[in-house]
């Protein structure tokens, strides 16, 4: 009747454990989910131009509303994509911060170089990857690095938005 049941020691962390948690990819992989990362947050956006167009269709009279809607709808929607990917993907708050100057970034820079400026938003998931190619293993000075580029883009695109004269 006094059985005695086994107690679970302790083991080392073998590969097979470590592959199936989820961790933060790196280097060339955080590159290769960075762009599968854009593709599912273009899917979002695109739905959000969809949602748009369905408020546009039914509330707006002249272009100039139209466009509003269609461009307000475009920012919303790819807020809310790079807001879901990020983590869905484990990309981390500095590639979401890149990803969401992007976006914002994305009027001006098309009103700047035209069809060109698509180039930009193309490139702008392999500049994430490669600014935080580490992943969270990252030295002090990257978050600050990434944070102030990103602020002064943002900067500059509000200033070319609302000072242009």
């Amino acid at each position: 009747m006094g059985r005695k049941r086994a107690k679970p020691v302790a083991r080392p962390l073998d590969a097979s454990v470590a592959v199936s948690r989820r961790v933060a990819p790196v280097r060339g992989a955080r590159l290769a989910w960075s762009y599968v990362a854009a593709i599912v947050g273009g899917m979002i956006a695109g739905l959000g131009a969809a949602i748009a167009d369905g408020i546009q269709s039914t509330t707006c009279d002249d272009a100039t509303c139209s466009l509003g809607v269609f461009l307000i709808g475009g920012l919303i929607g790819g807020l809310v994509a790079v807001s879901v990917v990020a983590p869905l993907f484990r990309l981390g708050w500095e590639w979401w911060l890149v990803g969401v100057t992007a976006v914002l970034a994305m009027p001006t820079i098309l009103d700047l170089a035209g069809s060109w400026g698509w180039l930009a938003l193309m490139l702008a998931p392999g500049i994430a990857a490669l600014a935080t190619w580490t992943g969270p293993e990252r030295s002090r000075w990257r978050p600050w690095v990434i944070a102030g580029v990103c602020v002064l883009i943002s900067a500059l695109v509000l200033l070319g938005t609302f000072l242009d004269s």
